[in-house]
């Protein structure tokens, strides 16, 4: 393909009657090379997990078993107008809100949901389950949420160590008067209790405004940063005073550990090759 030569391809169908529509998205990650994996939810207690070798014809999947997720349009309002910020399709079971990577011989899922008040997520939050990779045994399910406020928009990737890297939303509260979204990226890593647990969270744009038609969360990326792949690069936005396209406060940002700042510093300067030839 890079040299402009036809390619083989080929396609796998999975017919939305099966278990209905479904949104499917490969997982992120530096070391996701060999084999794709992707993941729809079949229904509120299962997860369809599917995998595809280069060296298959077509992929494999199997169902495991997870707690239970709720669906539905959460309230999240806050801000200036009291608006809510997530709507019934980003936390519905389509899979439009869920992000996948792979990293240290695991393969983790985060997805939009509506609160469940039952098990004490009595907000919208985020649901993840963590796999192993081949026998995908569930080994963790470390939900983010956080009773005085709702989190969303997750999109995840993995970097060169295997770390998982997050970017996300919070703000909002059931019963309305909560701040307006704000964006966040976080890391899980050796400096981080658990599987799939991101610790402390970094607030990178803060806003004051929801659009009154609950859009929100577009334009969230996170991939890792090339070409040190040991840190991330994200992208993510709020409204700052204001719910118009020129409120929009958005941030690109590259973050990592300490550790592996030599490897970023090496590159973060870097510019674009020249497009004509130097002279002699």
């Amino acid at each position: 393909m890079a040299d402009c030569v036809g390619t083989t391809t080929t396609t796998f169908s999975w017919p939305f009657s099966n278990e209905g529509q479904r949104v499917w998205r490969p997982v992120e990650g530096a070391n996701a090379k060999e084999t794709m994996y992707w993941m729809h939810l079949v229904n509120s207690t299962t997860a369809r997990i599917f995998s595809w070798p280069e060296t298959a014809a077509i992929p494999t999947n199997v169902t495991r078993a997870i707690s239970p997720s709720t669906f539905g349009d959460p309230d999240c309002r806050g801000g200036v107008g009291n608006f809510d910020w997530i709507d019934d399709v980003s936390a519905g079971i389509f899979g439009f809100g869920n992000r996948g990577a792979v990293g240290h011989d695991r393969v983790a899922w985060y997805w939009q949901v509506a609160a469940d008040t039952a098990i004490g997520h009595n907000q919208g939050h985020i649901h993840a389950a963590v796999f192993s990779l081949g026998t995908f045994v569930l080994l963790a399910q470390p939900h983010i949420f956080n009773t005085n406020f709702c989190y969303g928009n997750p999109n995840v990737s993995a970097n060169k160590e295997g770390d998982l890297g997050i970017t996300l939303s919070f703000g909002g509260k059931a019963g309305g008067g909560g701040t307006a979204a704000q964006s966040a990226v976080g890391i899980d890593d050796d400096f981080t209790a658990g599987i799939g647990v991101f610790g402390s969270l970094v607030t990178t744009a803060t806003g004051t405004h929801n659009r009154s038609d609950s859009r929100f969360g577009d334009y969230f990326t996170i991939h890792p940063y090339e070409p040190c792949e040991k840190w991330f690069t994200a992208t993510n936005y709020s409204l700052l005073n204001g719910a118009t396209a020129s409120n929009v406060n958005s941030r690109y940002v590259e973050f990592g550990r300490r550790r592996s700042f030599r490897c970023y510093d090496a590159y973060r300067n870097q510019y674009p090759e020249s497009l004509t030839a130097p002279r002699e």
